[in-house]
């Protein structure tokens, strides 16, 4: 299994940069440091994200190992948190392309 998602992201990783350098030549070039701004904003949401993650695991950790309905109460919590940290965070960071969409 791990081979297999390990060769699949690679192939999307030298798919991805394929694509990329076609789209760059067929635009006569576009702005790699607007990008790289918004991935670094991106990196930064989700390993604050994955932050709060790892410490609602350790805070549910009786309830993930409890009945059904605990395990899927605290999942939806955890569930929920990430998701609002995670836009909540790239909100504040005023990731360009999020703002354009909250701002429709």
């Amino acid at each position: 299994h791990k081979a297999i998602a390990l060769s699949t992201s690679f192939t999307m990783l030298i798919n991805f940069l394929f694509l990329c350098s076609i789209l760059y030549v067929k635009m006569n070039g576009f702005s790699v440091v607007y990008l790289m701004k918004g991935l670094l904003k991106i990196i930064t949401s989700t390993l604050l994200m994955s932050i709060l993650v790892i410490y609602l695991k350790d805070l549910f950790q009786s309830q993930l190992n409890g009945n059904l309905l605990s395990q899927g109460t605290a999942m939806g919590i955890i569930i929920l948190s990430s998701v609002l940290s995670y836009a909540g965070s790239l909100y504040l960071l005023k990731l360009n392309e999020l703002l354009d969409l909250v701002n429709k």
